[in-house]
This record gives C-alpha cells, sequence and structure tokens, in this order.
C-alpha cells in the first residue's frame, strides 16, 4: 500500500496515481473551492498521475492536465467548465 497517496496532503501536496479527471476535479474543487462542470463524458474517465502543490494556482494544473488530454476549460467566477 502506498501510504503516500493518502497522507501527501500533509506535506502541502496533492499526489495521485491513476486516478480519473471526475475524481481529481472533486478533490480540486473542495481545494479551490470551486464547482467543476464537465460537457464531456469521455473526459470524467480519463485517467492521471502525478503531484501538484496545495498552493499552485488552478490555471496551472489545468493547463498541466491538459499536455495530455485535449480539452478546453473556462473559470469564470467560482465556477470550472471543461469542454
Amino acid at each position: 500500500v502506498e501510504t503516500d497517496l493518502y497522507s501527501s496532503w500533509r506535506n502541502g501536496q496533492f499526489k495521485f496515481r491513476k486516478l480519473s479527471f471526475e475524481e481529481i476535479s472533486k478533490r480540486l474543487s473542495r481545494n479551490y473551492n470551486m464547482t467543476i462542470i464537465f460537457h464531456n463524458r469521455f473526459l470524467k474517465t480519463a485517467k492521471y498521475s502525478g503531484v501538484f502543490l496545495n498552493y499552485e494556482p488552478l490555471d496551472l494544473i489545468l493547463k498541466v492536465l491538459q499536455t495530455n488530454t485535449a480539452f478546453r476549460y473556462k473559470i469564470e467566477k467560482d465556477t470550472v467548465t471543461i469542454k
């Protein structure tokens, strides 16, 4: 069991391995107090692995995720729309 995936938050990190974009978005939503809406069901199932610092801007995290999967996003007030 890789306990660092579950305890990395104590070190100010968000660490994940083969996690769906939908699951990642739930964690990002809580961390950044944002609502994330998907307009493409396929994107919800895309899997990612990585590590981000909890204080990194949400925009930067989304840009990094875009390098692996083509999607567009728009941030307006407290809502992120992913297409």
